[in-house]
């Protein structure tokens, strides 16, 4: 790191209004670099989700998951950009419209997985037995025990996942971090991890959910090919495009929050900050 030696712990409390504050103001400050960020990963995101509707699961469960897998892509290469303009800046990393796969990235997407992995592996099991001990104990009421369950098996893997976050916003800037360090520098800050995370995502969460019943209330059509009588009719087409398009755009706005709240975070708990830039070489006469 900038630091030379990273911190054993945080250097400081993660401030969760300004945290959330300096996001949005940076993600709505900064909406033409999000086009040229969000551009090529949009695509990519749109023709992968074509080709998903075009395929159904139970037909190819295989190359159905491929194209889940592939769908990591585009979000890498977002996050990368986004995180590096974030703690970098734009003298520094403004996002390129077409941008490479760089070592970076393959790091980025080993450490995604890994993370993800972690959290369905540590808190999923401990989840179900907890769950499996509520409806032993209360036989009567299942039901009202999956409704507490899910959100807290929910919150808690929320919680791991941002915990261990710290290292993606150090491999972008190309930090030498892992997750121990990530662990270490979240001491203490988990619960202010969560409440800024919560509150930055909360709005746009909101407006993709107000988007989907507005959506779903659109005028219905009945499928092609059948009768009135037998086939059940189903949003029109033009409403269901409008709304993948609208809440893609939303979804990497979304994602540009999340990515600006964990870099700020990194910055405020681990004290980083970027290495000194060369100066450019002086021009002497003659």
């Amino acid at each position: 790191m900038a630091n030379v030696v990273p911190p054993p712990r945080p250097v400081r409390r993660l401030p969760v209004i300004k945290t959330v504050s300096a996001t949005y103001g940076f993600v709505f400050g900064n909406l033409r670099w999000f086009v040229r960020a969000a551009l090529v990963p949009y695509v990519m995101s749109t023709l992968l989700f074509a080709l998903q509707v075009q395929i159904p699961a139970e037909e190819s469960p295989g190359l159905a998951l491929l194209l889940i897998a592939l769908g990591l892509i585009p979000y890498t290469l977002f996050a990368v950009s986004w995180h590096r303009l974030a703690l970098l800046g734009p003298a520094a990393a403004v996002p390129p419209i077409v941008p490479p796969w760089r070592p970076q990235h393959s790091r980025f997407l080993g450490f995604f997985i890994l993370v993800t992995l972690i959290g369905y592996f540590v808190v999923l099991p401990l989840g179900i037995l907890v769950g499996g001990l509520v409806m032993a104990s209360v036989e009567e009421v299942p039901t009202l025990a999956l409704v507490l369950l899910v959100p807290c098996v929910t919150i808690a893997m929320f919680y791991l996942t941002l915990r261990l976050s710290f290292v993606f916003p150090a491999i972008s800037v190309d930090e030498r971090y892992g997750l121990a360090e990530s662990w270490r520098h979240t001491a203490g800050q988990g619960m202010r991890l969560l409440g800024a995370m919560t509150l930055a995502i909360l709005p746009i969460a909101l407006t993709i959910a107000a988007l989907f019943l507005i959506f779903a209330g659109a005028p219905l059509e009945t499928p092609p090919g059948l009768p009135a009588e037998v086939a059940a009719p189903g949003p029109s087409l033009a409403a269901a495009v409008v709304f993948q398009v609208l809440s893609a755009v939303l979804g990497y706005l979304l994602t540009a929050v999340m990515v600006s709240v964990m870099s700020f975070a990194f910055r405020a708990c681990t004290g980083w900050v970027p290495a000194p830039r060369p100066s450019p070489p002086i021009r002497t006469g003659g």
